[in-house]
This record gives structure tokens, C-alpha cells and sequence, in this order.
């Protein structure tokens, strides 16, 4: 329906000032201003010279939509309110597994690369976060006809992987009784002694312990994810590509379109500012490297690019973006998203990290404490750009005060029901008589639900993924509401049905949603 009215609004713009405009309707804030809600004729008002009151209602004169009950211009808003027909029309697709599945996304090739962390540990809650958002985003881009792709980047071509080798074979001396010295910078979590201690059983060379270390902490992190319930459809390694020279490629390519210049010894970029791109020693800095496997992305099809990536990873953002333009790209299409830090808290105290020291939680300890289901929902609780604060101690409560534990006992209880439901002779649900659902709550459940296609639709091109556990937190209260005030099997005989049938759909949702975001949906608590 909303983009009905869009269509409609913006075929009488061009009809009656022969404007062609992209109209914005939304839901409005309070829900006495009806269904659905533009502020067309204020963005139409400086150039057509007119009171947007006078322009909304001419618009209005304009507009014959089925299903719409009332058109009210308030102010120069105009206020769309449906008729019930069209809640009850929708409601009864709602009880489809793909409900609010769409083709918006035209099969749009998206690139989403996320979590990347460098092959040198075992992963930590802060790429937790990133895996837990990054899989749903693309899950919910696949829902909505995209071509959602998850990408993961494996640093293994930089200092850090000498860095991890010579932790390695220096923990490989201690466990011989040698002489031995860690590196200042480098990694001195358990992990390493396991990996060194391995090394040495399989008789390594030197020059083959940094590989071999890479090799079994990015198997670590592969195992890490798979319990995380998080899916990659690419492995892309740094290394690979340093070794097909695509650093030199963009080099060439920069140097010849005029956009590199030599001083102090270095080759610089005129970028935004200046930035050092080959230093003195002729070793690229962190950006090349960076740009060429953009480059590679979209020499791979994909027309739009998402990068997840933690606070301290974008400083050299628009200089990326404004290289793969020099380049030929569109840098315009890269889109960065920030995955803020993770604070753990234990009995409302702050659980101190120290990565390089060995002490921090991973992502395995994490899940082997509160389990998957509460560590993805929490994780998406907030906004992406928000630091967390994951309280371990609500994740483990068996209570309504535990988000995802409330949200899937309603899941749990609205099973129970129809299976009770089905003993007691109502053997098939069905879409019969839900006009006679007229009391207050059966009435805000089926408007809550009308409003899931465009809801999906609102936070996945807004990235606004920390809405979708706010509504499946909406919608168990709603129904926890609604079985709390209404009598359902040996209440009113009219009623049965349409409201079995409400029961069937609102699982129906909460399953839907909670599958998206990677959270299981059970059917007995």
C-alpha cells in the first residue's frame, strides 16, 4: 500500500505541476495521524510558489486509492488512514513463511564484508558484534531481492604475521627449555603455546611457522563462527592478492593519471590531503593494499559495497573512496558502517580486556557462557555506531526481563496453544471471521503486523537493524497482552478460530524475525 500511495502521489505531482519528485511516506509518530504520512507538499512549496496546505489538498482532489478510508490535510501533511479491509487482506498473507519478502532490492549485487579480523588470535566480542550484524544485514538483504554477499578479509599479508611467527617459534624455544624472548608487540595468549607446541610436533622450519600459524588461527576462527551460527560466502586473503601484484597495478594506474607525486624520499596521493601511499623503503602503507582489494570487489560484479568496520579502521575512508574514483570506480558506493566496542558486564561490574596481553573474552567463551541465541540478540539491541553494553548476567536470566528469553517464550506459549488447540478438535487453522476481532488488543496486534513488509524494508535500506529485536519485543508484548485479557479455547465460540488464527500468524512473525537475525524460535521453554 505505502508505495501505492507514493506512486499515486507522485502521478498527480506530475499532472498537476509537471514535477517529477520521489515522495517519502512514512508511518506517522503518533498513530491518530492514521497509517501512513508525506510532507510532499512543503518539499513542493519553494518551487511552486504556493501554501503547502493549498498543494496537499489539491494532491488530495487528485488521489482515488482502493483501500484507503480517509485523506485528512493537516497543516500541509497529509494523513493516510486504511480502511480495515486492507489490514485484514494483509494480515491473512502474514501467515506465509516469507512474509514481507520483497523484490526491492532488483537483484542488486551487494558486497558485505565484516568481521576480517587479522589471523593472529582467536576472534573477541567486539568482531562478535560485527559477525552478529553483518549476517543479519545480509540475510535481510537476500529477504528483500538483493544479492547479498559475505565477504571476509584475512589480513595475512602485513607485519603482523611476522609479529605472530616470532611469537610462535619464541614459545616454541621455551617449550624446547631454550633461551627465549617474546617480540615487544607481540601475541601472548595460551593459543600461541598450543600452536607452538604443534609446530614442534610436525618439525617446522622457522620460515614455515608464520604460515602455519595463520593456517590454524583462521581454521580457529572458522570453527568460531560456524557455532556463531555466521555464514561467509568468500574467504579473501591479502597475501593472494600482494602476490598478483594488484598494489603495483594501482600504483601504475594512479601514477599515470597524475595523481601521485614524490617528496621526502616517499610517493604520495593528492587526496583530500596529502597521504603517503610507498613509503621511503618502498613498503606500501595500510590504504594500497586497501584500494586494490576494492578494486577487486567490484571487478567481481558488485555494484554497492558495505564495509563493517570498528572506530579506529576509518581514517583513511575518503581517501579510499576518493582513489577508487580516480580509478574508474564509484566511490560513492562504498558505504562504511561503524561496529562500535563491546563493554561486558558481570554482576553490574565492568569486565576488563587486554587483547594483546592474552586476557580477553572470546567470542567461543562468550558463546559457552550465555549461549548463541542471547549473545545475537543483545548484540543487536542497540544501534551499530552505540557502544554495547551486554550484561551477561540478564543474558543468563530465565525471566521477562531477559529480551530474548521474553520474546521467545511467546513463541513457546502460542506453540503450546495450537497444539492444546488441536486436541481440543480445532484440527486446521484459518483466516475465517477475523473481522469479529474487534476488541483493542486483536486490533493493535493486526495493525503491528500489517506494518512488518514495510518495516523490513524501513531498517534494512536505513541499516536500522537494532529495530528489528525492538519489534519482536513489541510484538510478544503485544500478544502476552492479548492471551493475558482474552479467553481464547473455551472462550466465545465465534472467536476461536480468528483468534487461533491471530495466534498462528503472530508466531508466524516472531518466527520469521527471530530466524533473521540467526536466533533460534522453540517451541517448548
Amino acid at each position: 500500500m505505502r508505495q501505492r500511495i507514493r506512486e499515486k502521489i507522485e502521478e498527480a505531482v506530475k499532472n498537476l505541476f509537471d514535477i517529477a519528485i520521489n515522495v517519502e511516506v512514512r508511518k506517522p509518530e503518533e498513530e491518530k495521524f492514521g497509517e501512513y504520512s508525506t510532507n510532499v507538499a512543503y518539499i513542493l512549496a519553494k518551487q511552486v510558489k504556493r501554501d503547502p496546505n493549498e498543494i496537499a489538498v489539491s494532491i488530495k482532489r487528485e488521489l482515488d486509492i482502493k483501500g484507503i478510508e480517509k485523506i485528512e490535510v493537516i497543516k500541509g501533511f497529509m494523513n493516510f488512514y486504511l480502511s480495515e479491509e486492507v489490514y485484514i487482506s494483509q494480515f491473512k498473507e502474514a501467515i506465509k513463511n516469507n512474509f514481507g519478502s520483497s523484490n526491492i532490492g532488483k537483484n542488486e549485487s551487494v558486497n558485505v564484508e565484516f568481521v576480517s579480523a587479522n589471523p593472529t588470535g582467536p576472534l573477541h566480542i567486539a568482531s562478535a558484534r560485527a559477525a552478529a550484524f553483518g549476517d543479519t544485514l545480509v540475510g535481510l538483504l537476500n529477504y528483500l531481492g538483493f544479492k547479498g554477499f559475505a565477504e571476509y578479509y584475512v589480513n595475512d599479508g602485513g607485519k603482523q604475521v611476522d609479529l605472530l611467527g616470532k611469537s610462535v617459534i619464541a614459545r616454541m624455544k621455551e617449550l624446547k627449555g631454550d633461551k627465549f624472548e617474546m617480540p615487544e608487540d607481540g601475541y601472548f595468549g595460551d593459543y600461541i603455546k598450543d600452536i607452538a607446541r604443534e609446530a614442534i610436533e610436525n618439525n617446522l622450519k622457522e620460515e614455515e611457522i608464520s604460515a602455519f600459524a595463520v593456517k590454524k588461527i583462521l581454521q580457529m576462527q572458522k570453527g568460531s563462527l560456524d557455532n556463531f551460527r555466521v555464514h561467509f560466502d568468500q574467504f579473501t586473503s591479502e597475501k593472494n592478492l600482494r602476490e598478483k601484484k594488484s598494489a603495483e597495478e594501482i600504483i601504475n594506474k594512479l601514477r599515470d593519471k597524475k595523481k601521485l607525486f614524490f617528496k621526502d624520499g616517499a610517493l604520495w596521493y593528492r587526496g583530500r590531503r596529502e597521504r603517503v601511499f610507498v613509503k621511503s623503503d618502498g613498503e606500501y602503507t595500510y590504504i594500497v593494499p586497501d584500494i586494490a582489494y576494492h578494486t577487486y570487489k567490484f571487478e567481481r560484479g558488485f555494484t554497492h559495497l558495505i564495509d563493517l568496520l570498528g572506530p579506529d579502521h576509518i581514517a583513511h575512508i575518503p581517501e579510499l573512496k576518493m582513489a577508487l574514483n580516480d580509478l574508474g570506480y564509484s566511490g560513492d558506493e562504498l558505504e562504511v558502517i561503524i561496529i562500535q566496542q563491546v563493554n561486558l558486564l558481570r554482576d553490574g561490574k565492568l569486565i576488563k580486556m587486554s587483547k594483546r596481553g592474552g586476557k580477553f573474552i572470546t567470542m567461543d567463551e562468550l558463546i559457552e557462557d550465555v549461549g548463541v541465541d542471547p549473545a545475537r540478540f543483545f548484540f543487536l539491541m542497540r544501534k551499530s555506531s552505540t557502544p554495547l553494553d551486554f550484561d551477561i548476567n540478564l543474558a543468563l536470566e530465565k525471566s521477562e526481563r531477559n529480551p530474548v528469553y521474553y520474546v521467545q517464550y511467546a513463541h513457546a506459549r502460542i506453540s503450546s496453544l495450537l497444539d492444546f488447540a488441536h486436541e481440543k478438535g480445532y484440527k486446521e487453522v484459518k483466516p475465517e471471521g477475523l473481522e469479529k476481532l474487534q476488541n483493542e488488543e486483536e486490533k493493535r496486534i493486526i495493525k503491528h503486523i500489517y506494518r512488518f513488509p514495510d518495516f523490513l524494508a524501513d531498517i534494512t535500506l536505513f541499516r536500522d537493524l537494532h529495530l528489528l529485536p525492538q519489534y519482536l519485543i513489541e510484538t510478544a508484548t503485544l500478544y502476552h497482552n492479548f492471551y493475558q485479557k482474552n479467553r481464547i479455547i473455551g472462550g466465545e465460540e465465534n472467536k476461536v478460530i480468528p483468534r487461533l488464527f491471530l495466534s498462528a500468524v503472530t508466531r508466524n512473525i516472531l518466527k520469521i524475525g527471530l530466524t533473521l537475525i540467526g536466533v533460534s524460535a522453540p517451541e517448548r521453554m
